[in-house]
């Protein structure tokens, strides 16, 4: 897969390397998010309703999901990222110099 961008080949991998690049997670903190949570700097992308919480990290934030147990996360579940998701948290991690 090949992914043109302002003229310039920006992407060249297989689709699963593409897709795989960004992790996203559902993680319930029953007692709300812990203190610095939105401050971390390796995540792309973050909501809540109630408990849940949706958030995008780097697959090189490979310590992630056990940082989430440790900060009280009692469920942390990875989710299926599409191409079009992908697409626009790398674009999001190169705006940031990532």
């Amino acid at each position: 897969m090949t992914v043109i961008s302002h003229g310039r080949v920006d992407i060249e991998d297989e689709l699963d390397e593409v897709t795989g690049q960004i992790m996203k997670y559902q993680v319930v903190f029953p007692e709300g998010a812990p203190k610095g949570l939105y401050e971390r700097k390796e995540i792309c992308d973050i909501s809540n309703v109630g408990s849940v919480y949706t958030i995008v990290v780097p697959r090189s934030a490979a310590s992630f999901e056990e940082d989430m147990r440790k900060d009280g996360a009692v469920v942390v579940e990875s989710l299926q990222v599409g191409l079009e998701e992908s697409f626009v948290y790398m674009n999001r991690l190169k705006e940031r110099g990532e």
